[in-house]
């Protein structure tokens, strides 16, 4: 008859009636557990070759139990308990059953968890002053506790990482009872994995804010007057007012017209330091941005002239980012690590410029572009207990544009203008952010911004121009728009001078 895979009675130790096994080494040949009566019970250790063997009490005490032992069952630990008191304890065959102590006012203690050469044990301590703790035990340092989080008032040590430097452990908190991780720091674990989400939202942050100024860039144009053959222009910025995501700064542009029917610019821009979220801080920001536009056709409508063109451009953006992640989290050690992020965008526009009446110019529009931001890579500085490695990201885009902008003439020397826009995605990567980490749960991770995906986009736009007599000209445009990547809407202010010559 094969015995390989039947039950095989351990026994009981001598005088008792029944055992219970609690845990088993690594390769199975060592058994640890208690055995005893109504009366109580006793810790023990079985192997095949010497059977049950008592491991007997702390001194004072009357019945003690083995919780879990080392990989290969050379040190055994548990509790003692006797005279309304507990003990942990750690037990090998040289020394014999060892009284870990308590925490400091503490009347119990109990040991739940053995490093895989025996040397760090960690477990729980109450039943007193300092109330109920998690502890780390060593032979150099003793028992030593491990903390609450924040606003907590207990906490509990639940496993050990066989090296003895990793622990798990459960504890209250202002947010309620939580996981926790404890290297040199107690840390809330789930805000711990929440700070590498925020690094995605971060990015997706990033990645808008990127985007959009590219975008601003190659469709930056400086005002040509009707009697003037080009122009130059100053243009400041600030962006995303209404999102959180800060970004301040201007360009330079110039345009000039090639022949009637041609004009050709380009625009360089710089912008300063800002605010994407606290997880993310871009340094600083440059970028160039370039245009042709092609006057096709004149063509009657609506008993005046509309002329028909197409417009091509593109542009690329760069950006310096910190990323601090962990920031606006309790009981999480921030890390600090440095990217970058590259847009690179081009557009194809047809448009038709309709004079309805001799104060009022309509511009509609129907387009077409693409957008590509690459995320680099980083390695976080590696002074906190947990840290982690980003890979780096490439996000693409294509969508379509439409609208129509008006501007009507108040004066000889004063325009208003307005205008409403729409784009819609064909395609658009989410974000998401991949990489490697000794976080728990996010060894090796690919992790999606919880952020809203906009497919479709409005855009308000309105503005104010003023021509001075030396040709030069004034605007103040506004618009209000639906970012791609956040739930928020954005919100523009520019200020630009043309001079034309």
């Amino acid at each position: 008859m094969d015995t390989r895979h039947r039950m095989v009675s351990l026994g009981v130790l001598t005088g008792e009636t029944y055992s219970d096994a609690n845990a088993v080494s690594y390769d199975g040949t060592v058994i640890v557990g208690k055995s005893g009566s109504s009366s109580g019970s006793k810790a023990f250790r079985w192997t095949q070759g010497t059977g049950m063997q008592n491991l007997g009490v702390l001194t004072g005490h009357t019945f003690s139990e083995a919780t879990t032992l080392n990989s290969d069952g050379s040190v055994v630990i548990g509790k003692s308990i006797g005279s309304g008191v507990s003990r942990a304890f750690r037990w090998t065959q040289s020394t014999g059953m060892q009284n870990l102590g308590t925490l400091s006012g503490n009347a119990h203690s109990s040991a739940k968890a053995v490093s895989e050469n025996g040397s760090v044990i960690v477990g729980d301590s109450e039943g007193g002053a300092s109330g109920t703790r998690a502890f780390k035990w060593t032979e150099a340092t003793g028992m030593q506790s491990l903390g609450t989080l924040t606003g907590g008032s207990y906490s509990r040590a639940s496993t050990i990482s066989a090296d003895g430097k990793v622990i798990l452990g459960y504890s209250n908190s202002s947010s309620g009872e939580r996981a926790f991780i404890f290297i040199n720091q107690i840390q809330d674990l789930e805000n711990l994995q929440n700070s590498v989400v925020d690094v995605a939202n971060g990015v997706a942050a990033s990645v808008d804010r990127n985007t959009h100024i590219a975008r601003r860039l190659r469709q930056d144009t400086c005002t040509i007057a009707d009697q003037a053959q080009g122009c130059i222009g100053l243009s400041g910025l600030a962006s995303s007012l209404l999102q959180g995501t800060n970004a301040f700064g201007g360009s330079i542009m110039g345009s000039y017209k090639a022949t009637e029917t041609v004009r050709v610019g380009a625009s360089v821009g710089l912008y300063g330091e800002s605010i994407v979220s606290q997880t993310i801080n871009p340094d600083y920001g440059v970028g160039i941005g370039a245009y042709a536009d092609i006057r096709l056709s004149q063509i009657a409508a609506f008993n005046s002239q509309a002329y028909i063109g197409v417009r091509i451009d593109g542009s690329w953006f760069y950006t310096d980012a910190e990323i601090t992640r962990g920031a606006g989290y309790s009981d999480v050690q921030q890390e600090t690590g440095s990217s970058n992020f590259n847009t690179g965008t081009a557009g194809l526009q047809i448009y038709a410029n309709h004079v309805a009446t001799s104060n009022l110019l309509l511009h509609s529009y129907l387009g077409t572009y693409w957008e590509g931001t690459g995320q680099n890579g980083y390695t976080e500085q590696g002074v906190a207990d947990t840290n982690t490695r980003i890979s780096s990201q490439f996000y693409n885009a294509a969508s379509a544009t439409m609208g129509i902008d008006a501007a009507y003439r108040l004066t000889s020397n004063m325009q208003l203008t307005f205008g409403v826009g729409l784009e819609a995605d064909f395609y658009a990567d989410g974000i998401q952010v991949s990489g490697i980490s000794n976080i728990p749960g996010l060894t090796d991770f690919t992790i999606g911004a919880d952020t809203a995906r906009n497919w479709v986009r409005p855009t308000l736009k309105a503005g104010l121009a003023y021509t001075f007599t030396n040709l030069g000209i004034l605007e103040l445009d506004t618009q209000v728009f639906s970012p791609r990547y956040q739930k928020k809407l954005g919100a523009d202010l520019s200020l630009k001078y043309s001079v034309s010559f």
